[in-house]
């Protein structure tokens, strides 16, 4: 078995700058992570289009997207899987959330990893505040789902630092 040995001072970290990454969006659009300074930024690991749970979660940001909204973060969805799969998958579910193809999973496993399961059996939030320093990263099992008023909570949490610290 092939796999990426992952450079441990990659690993992000809370309370660390955010590693920064380059990805497509559904438009072929490069989307880098550190053009983003300035903004929080919300980062939504679902491990892949059209699968029982990810569409649940997804839904589920869509149905509470104007309450996303209302906290001026970008919140972006990223997994692995062609811009074809994530333009499909967000037209069939009317999805307002970008979503970034992850191809190999190689950011997926820099944000997701976790000491005991290995990126592609969890899903993961990171927040990551306007300065580029992880706030919070919530690993979880990919059988279940983060709660949208707890990824809320968390991106305006970001906000009131930004704002406390000036």
């Amino acid at each position: 078995m092939n796999q990426m040995v992952i450079d441990q001072s990659r690993i992000a970290k809370v309370g660390k700058e955010a590693p920064d990454f380059i990805l497509n969006d559904t438009e072929g659009e490069p989307w880098r992570l550190s053009d983003k300074r300035g903004q929080v930024v919300a980062l939504l690991f679902y491990p892949q289009d059209e699968t029982l749970v990810c569409t649940k979660q997804m839904c589920s940001v869509r149905d509470h997207w104007a309450e996303y909204m209302e906290t001026g973060a970008k919140v972006i969805g990223i997994s692995d899987g062609t811009m074809e799969s994530h333009t499909q998958f967000a037209k069939h579910h009317n999805l307002p959330i970008p979503l970034l193809a992850d191809l190999g999973n190689d950011v997926t496993k820099i944000f997701s990893r976790h000491w005991w399961m290995p990126a592609k059996l969890t899903r993961t939030i990171v927040v990551i505040d306007a300065k580029g320093i992880v706030l919070s990263r919530k690993v979880i099992f990919r059988a279940f789902r983060p709660n949208d008023d707890e990824v809320i909570a968390a991106i305006l949490y970001a906000k009131t630092e930004q704002l406390r610290k000036g």
